[in-house]
């Protein structure tokens, strides 16, 4: 992108898909590993 604003473009979506990705980690290992943690059978 060029132009005003992209600046603040490209900050803005390296940001949105870094929280994405965390996001998505987070969810897929933690999640189930927290849960298995506290249910114990």
């Amino acid at each position: 992108f060029s132009g005003a604003g992209s600046e603040l473009y490209r900050g803005l979506g390296s940001v949105v898909l870094g929280g994405l990705t965390l996001s998505t980690v987070f969810t897929i290992f933690m999640v189930p590993a927290l849960l298995s943690f506290f249910i114990k059978d």
